[in-house]
């Protein structure tokens, strides 16, 4: 199963903060055996590869997102990129799980999509990882990808 992480690359508060949290995610999808995709590993950074042209970047992590069973999105930050994928994912059947921090306040576009099957909100970084690999341990274990607020 194949999991397409999406979040916040572009102005962000604290990039290396942010990025070495995502790399933590990604930790948890592999030891729970998920092949995971994130744009700033794979040649669409915006600071590391900032010269790829946005329709390249557009056209390649929509291509990414089509091959995954799932996403899993960070919108703890305002994101655009974000939200289109979101609905890229929607458009495509692509179940959505948002991750954000407990008192963030979310866009309820976002929280209304129909494809958004769960959150996980959460007090600080181990307690998102925690919560991401019970997650993902519910849905080895599920035939059909369960709706879970943890």
């Amino acid at each position: 199963m194949r999991i397409f992480f999406g979040g916040p690359l572009t102005d962000l508060a604290h990039p290396e903060e942010t990025k070495r949290f995502y790399v933590r995610l990604s930790e948890i999808a592999r030891q729970n055996g998920f092949d995971y995709y994130w744009a700033f590993l794979n040649g669409t950074d915006p600071i590391k590869n900032p010269d790829v042209p946005s329709d390249v970047v557009y056209e390649t992590d929509l291509q990414e997102l089509g091959k995954s069973d799932l996403m899993i999105a960070y919108v703890g930050e305002p994101t655009t990129g974000t939200g289109q994928e979101i609905e890229y994912a929607k458009e495509h059947d692509i179940p959505v799980y948002l991750l954000y921090e407990s008192g963030k306040h979310v866009t309820r576009m976002v929280l209304g999509s129909p494809n958004v099957l769960g959150t996980i909100e959460f007090t600080g970084i181990e307690d998102a990882l925690g919560k991401l690999d019970i997650l993902l341990r519910e849905i080895k274990k599920s035939v059909h990808l369960p709706t879970v607020n943890v």
